[in-house]
């Protein structure tokens, strides 16, 4: 495998659109490898975090500015024709700050789709910063709140240990976009954005998922699913009719 920050697991040349993705604090491509069959017509650029999955042995990257300038060095190199992007909670606020960098290239998606996650324009500070939790409380968080943490890691001591340093560094990039982004700051893209979540995610409302709405020029769309903050992995296949409707593929 390529050591590239964008993997594309399969080429294919007759594509009618490429699709990003951007994965989740504490996740990697493979979460995005059972996608690829049911989009036919999609080429897939999945980003790959050093320090995780197939470049597990790489030096992780902490800064918010140099990931997405590695990603939008790379996306420069890969995007051929129509594209869209698609990030999950922190994976959203990634996939924002990448489409506006890409703009500014002229290079628009056809659609952003943010899921389970705020806008970028949410508010934060010392007192909320869930990168700076001791932990124990910051696990207690991670499983009250988005339950993103599977059973079998919490029970062993080297894996949680190993898990709660990438999510502290994945969701420290996250906090770091945020508090750079305010209102003001943060302008509209043209891009069509979709925000999607699931209806029993505790840590993303209905109204969180609206944020979103002012920072398009283009159209706007949300769409509930049944399901958690992973609604995604829980019920696949209606996210993947709605992104289907939506891309016309």
């Amino acid at each position: 495998m390529s050591n590239s920050i964008i993997y594309i697991p399969k080429l294919n040349p007759k594509a009618k659109m490429q699709l990003l993705c951007i994965p989740y604090a504490g996740g990697s491509t493979r979460d995005f490898y059972d996608w690829i069959p049911r989009f036919p017509d999609i080429e897939f650029g999945l980003i790959a975090y050093p320090g995780r999955g197939h470049r597990i042995g790489e030096k992780p990257i902490l800064d918010i500015n140099e990931m997405l300038q590695a990603i939008f060095n790379e996306c420069k190199k890969v995007i051929t024709k129509e594209f869209s992007i698609f990030g999950h909670s922190m994976g959203s606020i990634l996939s924002y700050g990448l489409a506006t960098r890409l703009e500014q290239s002229n290079l628009v998606a056809k659609c952003l789709f943010v899921s389970a996650a705020a806008a970028p324009t949410r508010y934060i500070n010392e007192s909320n910063t869930l990168s700076l939790l001791p932990d124990d409380e910051f696990i207690r968080v991670l499983v009250e709140r988005y339950s993103a943490i599977p059973k079998q890691i919490l029970k062993d001591k080297e894996l949680i240990k190993m898990f709660v340093k990438i999510m502290r560094a994945d969701i420290s990039l996250e906090e770091q976009y945020i508090k750079k982004c305010t209102v003001e700051t943060c302008n509209p893209i043209a891009s069509d954005i979709a925000a999607f979540g699931g209806l029993d995610d505790k840590a993303v409302t209905d109204h969180a998922l609206s944020t979103w709405s002012p920072l398009t020029t283009g159209s706007f769309s949300k769409k509930m699913f049944p399901g958690t903050h992973f609604y995604l992995k829980e019920y696949p296949e209606l996210l993947f009719k709605e992104i289907s409707n939506i891309l016309d593929i």
